[in-house]
C-alpha cells in the first residue's frame, strides 16, 4: 500500500509542476583532446598532416578536422560562449543570454544571436558563413546532420562534470591558439576548490539532489551537474549509490521510498524550467503529504533550491562558484550561508 500511495504522490508532483510550467516557457582533439604534444585533455586532438589545424573527436565519437584556425565561431551555449571569451577566442554568433544564467562575457555583446540553447535558429546560423559550431550533446545532436549537408563542421561536446570543464577550457584554447589563457583560469579554479576543500569538517551530510522539470522529477549522481560539486566536498549523495537510467549516466529514477529509508539530512534541488513556479508547488507537496513531511530534512526546514546560474547548465568557467555555493547550502558553519 506505502509503495502505491508513494507512487500516485509522485505522479501528483509531477504533474502539478508541469501544469503551472507549461505557461512559461594539425592536431586531434576529443571532446577532449590530445594536443600537438600529444598531452591528453578532454576532447582527443591529433596531430596529423600539415594541412589540418585540429582534428577532433568529439562527444559523439565523430572525428572533425578543422583545416585552418577558426575564424568564424558559432557558440550555441551560454558556457561555451564564456569559455570561449575566457581563453582569447570570439565568435560571430552565440546563443542568447538569459539573466539567469549570468552576463555576455565582454567582447560578444555584438555577436548576432541564433536563438536560445534549447531553441537554436538554424537558418540564422548558416547565414553567418561559420567556420566552427560548437554544440552541447542532447541539445544539438539533431542539427548535426543539416550543417554537414552546408559544409559547415561543428562539434558536439558533453558538458556535465569538473573534468569536462577542465578538458573543454584546453580545447577552446587551442581553438584561439593560446594554451597559456585556459593554463591560467584552471590554475585558479583549482586553487579555489583546493581552498574550499581544505575547510570540510570531519561529518559528510546525507543528502538527496532532487531535479525537476516539466517533463520528469529524477535524482542527481555524483557525475550530474550538481552532483558532481556535492562530490567535491565529500557530500554523501543518496543518488550515487543507485543505478543510472539507460542512457543517462548523470541521473537515477526518482524514488521517493528510498528517500524515506535514507532520511537525508539537506534535500536540494535542482529546476529546468520556471522556478517561480517549481518552487511553491514544491513546497506545497511537501508540506501536504505525510510521506514528505515525515523526513527530517523537511522537518527541519533543509530544503534548498539551487540557482539556476550555476546548476541548469553547467556552470564552466564559473564552476568554483558552483562548489562554494554547495558548501555554504551543506556546511553553512563553514562558508556561511546561501543567498
Amino acid at each position: 500500500m506505502r509503495k502505491i500511495v508513494i507512487s500516485a504522490i509522485c505522479a501528483s508532483l509531477l504533474l502539478s509542476i508541469a501544469s503551472a510550467c507549461a505557461s512559461n516557457q594539425g592536431q586531434a582533439v576529443q571532446g577532449g583532446v590530445e594536443s600537438r604534444a600529444g598531452q591528453a585533455s578532454g576532447a582527443d586532438v591529433n596531430e596529423n598532416a600539415s594541412l589540418e589545424y585540429l582534428r577532433i573527436t568529439d562527444d559523439l565519437g565523430r572525428e572533425v578536422v578543422v583545416k585552418s584556425k577558426p575564424e568564424r565561431i558559432v557558440t550555441l551555449t551560454p558556457t561555451f560562449t564564456s569559455m570561449l571569451y575566457e581563453t582569447g577566442g570570439q565568435a560571430v554568433g552565440r546563443v542568447s543570454f538569459q539573466s539567469f544564467l549570468g552576463d555576455i562575457p565582454k567582447g560578444a555583446e555584438d555577436a548576432a544571436e541564433v536563438g536560445f540553447n534549447a531553441q537554436v535558429n538554424l537558418e540564422k546560423v548558416v547565414s553567418l558563413k561559420p567556420d566552427l559550431v560548437i554544440g552541447g550533446v542532447r541539445l544539438h545532436d539533431s542539427m548535426v546532420e543539416q550543417l554537414e549537408a552546408n559544409n559547415i563542421p561543428i562539434i558536439v561536446l558533453n558538458m556535465t562534470t569538473y573534468e569536462d570543464v577542465k578538458s573543454k577550457l584546453q580545447l577552446f584554447s587551442k581553438l584561439s591558439d593560446d594554451e597559456s589563457k585556459s593554463e591560467a583560469v584552471l590554475q585558479a579554479m583549482e586553487e579555489r576548490i583546493i581552498q574550499l576543500q581544505s575547510k570540510l569538517p570531519a561529518h559528510s551530510p546525507k543528502v538527496v539532489i532532487i531535479q525537476v522539470s516539466t517533463r520528469e522529477v529524477t535524482l542527481e549522481r555524483d557525475n550530474s551537474i550538481a552532483g558532481g560539486a556535492a562530490k567535491l566536498l565529500n557530500v554523501d549523495n543518496l543518488g550515487a549509490s543507485l543505478d543510472a537510467m539507460e542512457g543517462r549516466p548523470d541521473k537515477t529514477p526518482f524514488s521517493l521510498e528510498k528517500i524515506m529509508e535514507f532520511d537525508p539530512d539537506l534535500i536540494l534541488i535542482s529546476t529546468r524550467g520556471s522556478i517561480e513556479d517549481i518552487e511553491p508547488r514544491m513546497k506545497q507537496d511537501m508540506e501536504g503529504h505525510p510521506a514528505w513531511s515525515s523526513l527530517r530534512a523537511v522537518k527541519d526546514g533543509q530544503v534548498r533550491f539551487l540557482p539556476q546560474q550555476y546548476f541548469l547548465t553547467n556552470p564552466g568557467v564559473d564552476y568554483a562558484d558552483a562548489v562554494e555555493y554547495i558548501g555554504k547550502a551543506v556546511y553553512p558553519e563553514v562558508y556561511g550561508h546561501a543567498e
